[in-house]
C-alpha cells in the first residue's frame, strides 16, 4: 500500500483525476478507471478496527441460474442465505478473533444493453468481538466458493489503507472555494458503519504530515430512515494547492483530492465535450475526441403530408400528441394527423435542417429543449463573473477570443433559425420518418427525417431564445450582423403569435405535441419571448405582454408539482427580466420597478428552495421531499438547480452569509456528481473512479467501443434500474432481484451504481446546457478562465500500415510542442479488445485484419487530445 513516504505528486500526477494510484493498492477489483472486473475475483478489506468486508464479483449464466461464485449463499427467490459464520476463520497477527455478527449486500454494478452481461458484487461484513491492531496482519479462511481456490484472504490493517467510507471529488477543490468530505458505508442487512472513535477528521500532505484537523459534524438525511449515519467533514479553511489525503481515524484515508486553480475546469470541459459528441451535421473527432464520426442527418429533412409515404410519421404524430394532449385543458383541436394543424406548413417539399445538437440519446431535435440551451449559455456569458473569458474548454472553437459556451448557444441558434417557416412559426421537432427512434444506427447512417409541425409553445420558446441571443452584449461586439439576424427571426416569430392569438384566443391558439413546453401550455414561453424580445428592443409593449401572461411572479403559477420553482421557461422568463437593466443591456429604470422586485424575489426563492432542500440531505442533494415519501426518483441531476443560486447570488451581493450556503450547496452538488457520492461513481461519463460503459446514447450503444463517449450526463438517482430485456423474468424486470437487500430496502441514493441502461437517466441537451451553465459559473471565478487551451493534433507513433499477426505491437503517443505526459493519463483502446492505461501500448495475439487504435490523453485539469491510428494486421509469416 502507498505509505506517506511516497513522494506522491510525482507518482500520481494525472492519475489524481482518475483516482487510480491510491486505487492501485488499495482495490484489487477496480484497479483502475477502465477495468471491468470479472466473476470470481475477491479482496479482503478492513473498514474499522472491528469490521472486515469481503468482496466477490459474480455473474450469471442465466436468470434462472444462482449468481456465480458464492452460488450456495442464494436462495430460489434471489434473497441471499446468512453467511456461515461457523465455516468462517477470521486470523488476526497469528491469533483467532471471533465474530459476533455477519451481514449481506449484493448490487449489480453491471449490465450490458446488447447482450447477457451481468456482473454483481457481493459484500459479506463480519463484526469482530475485539478490535484489530494499527498495522495488523488479517487473514480469512473458509470454504473455497466464498474464499476462492486458496481459502484463504488477506489484508493489512495499515493506517494508510483507503477507505471506500470516505467520500471526496476527484476533480478536487479550487484553492478559495469550499471543501467538503462526507463520511458513510452501508453495511447491508448490518446496517450502516459507525464511527470507531471521536468524530474527527484530518488532512495530510503527500509526506503524510497533518496540515489540518475539523470534527465531524452529523448530517441526517430527513423524510426517511436511509443515511441516518452520515457525517460532513469541512476543510474549507486548507486553500494551499497541492495533493491531499482526508484521514478519519480508525478507517483509514480517502483517495487522493488535489486542491488547484484548474479543478472547477473539469466538469465544464466534460460536459462542453459531451455537448460536442453530440453536435449534428458536422464531421467531429481527433484531437478533440477519439469518438469520431462523419457529417450526420445532412440531408434535407421533409415536409409532411397525408400522403402514403408519411402514413408512419402521422402515425407517431397521432401516437405522440394523444399522449400529451389534455383535453380538458386544450380547445385547439387535437394533432392527430398533419391536417389537424391550425398552422398549415408553407414551406414545400423538404427543408435544410442540418446543425445543431441532438437532443438526447437519440437523434431527434425539439427546438423548446434547444431554447433552453441557447438561454442557459448566453445567460452565463452575459451575466456569470468570469464567463466571458472562458476560451479554453477544447473545442474546435477555442482559443479564437470568443466565449466557448457563446458559440455552442450560437451553433443552437443558427440550426433555430433554420426551423421557421414562412409565416415566422418554428416547427416543433425534427424526427424520423419512418418510426418513433433510430436505435440501431450511428448519426451518419441515420434514418430520413421530417419535421413536425409549428405550434405555439415551439415558437415563442424560439423566439425567446433568438431574442435573448440578439440582445447579447457578447455576441452584438462578436458578431452583430448574427444578432440582428437573430432579432429578425425572433420579431417575425412574435408576429406570428400574436396573429396565432388573435386568431384563435389565447387558449385556442395552443395545440399540444408532446411533453416537452407542454407545462401551463405556452403560457411560459410567450413570457419568455416577451421578456426577451423586450430587452432586446425596449419597446414597452413587449413587457406589456409580459405581465399580462405572467401579472405576478409570486403567485406560484411557475412551479411544477407545487414546488419546482421557475419551472421551464418560466425561469427563462424571470432572468432575462431579472436582469434586464445590468450593463450592456437597457438603460436604468426601463423596467416597471414593481414588477422587477416581484421577479427578483421569485429568483431569489427559487433559490431559498433549493437551499433548503440542499439542507434536508445527507450529501447536500437538492433532492425533493415529495421523491423521498413516494420513493421515486428519476430524470434528477444535482447542478440542474445552478443556475437560480447563481442568479440569486448576483441579486444579493453584498450578503456574505447567503453567498457561503450557495457556494457550499455548489460544490456539494458537484462534487457527488464527480464521484464524491456513497457508491464512488461519477455521474458524468469519462470520470472518476469508474469510466462508465452503457449510456442512453445511442451513439455510444451502437459503436464498437468499450468505453462511453465521455461527457454525458448521468441522471444522480433512480429508484429503479430499466427493464432490459436480456435480464427479464417473465416479462418483469429482473434486474431489481439483483439486489439485496431486495430493491425496496436498498439504499436509496445507490442504486444509480449500476453502469446499465437507464431512460430514468437520460438527459437532454436543456439539461446539459443548466449543467454546462452551472460549472462555468464555478470556473468564472476561479483562474482556470484565463488558462489558454485548445486542443492540437497528436499522433500514434510505433504502429507501421501493416503488422504480422502474432507479433507483438508497441505504440506511443506523440504529442504537440509545449505538451508533456508527464502528469496525463492514457487511456487506449485497441477496437475489440478491453481498454488499457499506460503511458505506452503493447499487445500481441493480434488477429488478422482492418485494426484501429486509439488513446486519450487526460490531465488533471480536464483537459483532452486524441488520436487514431488505422493499419491491416496481415496473416503472420
Amino acid at each position: 500500500m502507498a505509505g506517506p513516504h511516497i513522494p506522491l505528486r510525482l507518482a500520481l500526477g494525472a492519475c489524481l483525476f482518475l483516482c487510480l494510484a491510491a486505487r492501485a493498492d488499495t482495490d484489487a477489483l477496480f484497479p483502475d478507471p477502465v477495468s471491468l472486473p470479472s466473476a470470481g475475483m475477491r479482496d479482503l478489506r478492513v473498514l474499522s478496527p472491528n469490521l472486515l468486508e469481503i468482496r466477490i464479483v459474480q455473474e450469471r449464466a442465466s436468470m434462472s441460474k444462482p449468481a456465480q461464485p458464492a452460488e450456495t449463499l442464494e436462495n430460489p427467490d434471489f434473497s441471499l442465505k446468512p453467511v456461515p459464520i461457523a465455516d468462517l476463520e477470521v486470523n488476526v497477527n497469528g491469533r483467532i478473533v471471533g465474530v459476533k455478527a455477519a451481514g449481506l449486500r449484493r448490487l449489480p454494478f453491471y449490465a450490458d444493453y446488447h447482450t447477457f452481461d451481468v456482473r454483481l458484487m457481493l459484500q459479506l461484513y463480519f463484526e469482530l468481538e475485539e478490535p484489530i491492531p494499527d498495522d495488523a496482519k488479517i487473514s480469512v479462511r473458509g470454504p473455497s466458493d466464498l474464499l476462492g481456490g486458496s481459502k484463504e484472504l488477506k489484508a493489512l490493517n495499515g493506517r494508510d489503507k483507503f477507505s471506500p467510507a470516505i467520500h471526496v471529488s476527484p476533480h478536487g477543490f479550487a484553492p478559495d472555494s469550499p471543501k467538503f468530505a462526507f463520511v458513510s458505508y452501508d453495511l447491508g442487512t448490518l446496517g450502516t458503519l459507525p464511527l470507531p472513535g471521536a468524530p474527527e477528521a484530518h488532512v495530510l500532505d503527500e509526506t503524510g504530515k497533518t496540515v489540518f484537523s475539523g470534527p465531524l459534524k452529523h448530517r441526517p438525511d430527513k423524510e426517511w430512515d436511509w443515511y441516518q449515519n452520515v457525517w460532513r467533514f469541512d476543510f474549507s479553511e486548507l486553500k494551499t494547492p497541492g495533493l491531499y489525503f482526508v484521514e478519519v481515524p480508525g478507517l483509514g484515508r480517502s483517495a487522493p483530492v488535489r486542491i488547484d486553480e484548474s479543478a472547477p475546469a473539469v466538469s465544464a470541459r466534460l460536459l462542453a465535450l459531451g455537448l460536442y459528441h453530440q453536435r449534428s451535421g458536422m464531421d467531429k473527432g481527433e484531437p478533440f475526441t477519439r469518438y469520431g464520426h462523419m457529417a450526420s442527418h445532412t440531408r434535407p429533412a421533409e415536409i409532411p403530408d397525408l400522403s402514403e409515404p408519411f402514413r408512419a410519421t402521422n402515425r407517431n404524430l397521432a401516437a405522440m400528441t394523444a399522449k400529451n394532449t389534455d383535453p380538458a385543458i386544450q380547445s385547439a383541436p387535437i394533432l392527430k394527423t398533419f391536417a389537424d394543424s391550425l398552422y398549415p406548413i408553407l414551406l414545400k417539399g423538404s427543408v435544410d435542417v442540418s446543425g445543431g445538437h441532438y437532443d438526447a440519446g437519440d437523434y431527434s431535435k425539439y427546438v423548446i429543449n434547444s431554447a433552453q440551451l441557447i438561454h442557459s449559455l448566453v445567460f452565463a456569458v452575459d451575466h456569470f463573473p468570469g464567463v466571458d473569458r472562458i476560451d479554453n474548454l477544447g473545442l474546435t472553437e477555442s482559443g479564437d477570443g470568443i466565449p466557448d459556451a457563446l458559440q455552442i448557444a450560437r451553433r443552437e441558434a443558427e440550426f433555430l433559425l433554420k426551423m421557421q417557416d414562412l409565416d415566422g412559426g418554428f416547427f416543433f421537432l425534427v424526427y424520423p420518418r419512418d418510426r418513433p427512434y433510430e436505435l440501431d444506427v450511428m448519426p451518419e447512417n441515420g434514418d430520413p427525417q421530417v419535421v413536425f409541425p409549428k405550434n405555439t409553445g415551439a415558437t415563442a420558446a424560439c423566439t425567446g431564445a433568438l431574442a435573448q441571443m440578439a440582445a447579447s452584449p457578447s455576441l452584438k461586439k462578436s458578431d452583430p450582423a448574427f444578432a440582428a439576424k437573430c432579432l429578425s427571426a425572433a420579431q417575425k416569430g412574435y408576429q406570428f403569435l400574436e396573429s396565432a392569438i388573435k386568431t384563435h384566443g389565447f387558449d385556442g391558439s395552443y395545440q399540444a405535441i408532446s411533453h416537452y413546453g407542454n407545462f401551463d401550455t405556452h403560457r411560459d414561453e410567450l413570457s419568455f419571448a416577451a421578456a426577451a424580445l423586450f430587452v432586446a428592443t425596449g419597446d414597452a409593449a413587449y413587457q406589456k405582454d409580459l405581465q399580462t401572461w405572467w401579472p405576478d411572479p409570486l403567485s406560484g403559477r411557475d412551479k411544477k408539482w407545487g414546488w419546482v420553482p421557475l419551472y421551464e421557461a418560466y425561469g427563462s422568463a424571470a432572468r432575462v427580466y431579472g436582469f434586464a437593466e445590468s450593463p450592456g443591456f437597457l438603460p436604468a429604470n426601463s423596467c416597471d420597478p414593481e414588477y422587477l422586485a416581484a421577479m427578483h424575489t421569485a429568483l431569489v426563492r427559487a433559490a431559498d428552495t433549493w437551499l433548503e432542500l440542499t439542507d434536508a440531505n445527507a450529501f447536500g442533494l437538492p433532492f425533493s421531499l415529495s421523491s423521498k415519501r413516494q420513493k421515486r426518483a428519476g430524470w434528477f441531476w444535482a447542478m440542474d438547480p445552478a443556475m437560480d443560486l447563481a442568479a440569486a447570488l448576483l441579486l444579493k451581493p453584498d450578503d456574505s452569509s447567503f453567498e457561503k450556503r450557495v457556494l457550499d450547496a455548489l460544490t456539494m452538488w458537484s462534487a457527488y456528481e464527480a464521484g464524491g457520492n456513497p457508491f464512488h461513481r461519477a455521474l458524468i461519463s469519462g470520470t472518476g473512479p469508474v469510466w462508465r460503459r452503457q449510456v442512453v446514447n445511442r451513439i455510444s450503444l451502437n459503436d464498437d467501443r468499450k468505453l462511453a463517449a465521455p461527457g454525458i450526463p448521468i441522471g444522480n438517482v433512480v429508484s429503479t434500474p430499466h427493464n432490459l430485456k436480456p435480464y427479464q423474468i417473465e416479462g418483469a424486470n429482473g434486474l431489481r432481484k439483483l439486489f439485496f437487500p431486495f430493491l425496496d430496502a436498498f439504499p436509496f441514493y445507490e442504486r444509480s451504481a449500476t453502469d446499465a441502461y437507464n431512460v430514468r437517466e437520460e438527459w437532454t441537451v436543456a439539461t446539459g446546457g443548466k449543467l454546462l451553465a452551472g460549472h462555468l459559473f464555478l470556473m468564472g471565478r476561479s483562474k482556470a478562465a484565463d488558462q489558454p487551451w485548445a486542443p492540437k493534433p497528436a499522433n500514434i507513433e510505433g504502429v507501421p500500415d501493416k503488422v504480422p499477426a502474432g507479433e507483438s505491437l508497441h505504440a506511443r503517443l506523440a504529442l504537440p510542442e509545449g505538451l508533456s505526459l508527464q502528469e496525463a493519463t492514457l487511456v487506449w483502446e485497441l477496437i475489440g479488445r478491453e481498454p488499457v492505461i499506460g503511458q505506452k501500448f503493447s499487445a500481441n495475439d493480434t488477429t488478422p485484419g482492418p485494426a484501429r487504435l486509439e488513446v486519450e490523453a487526460v490531465w488533471p485539469d480536464g483537459r483532452r487530445i486524441s488520436a487514431v491510428r488505422r493499419f491491416v494486421i496481415v496473416p503472420g509469416r
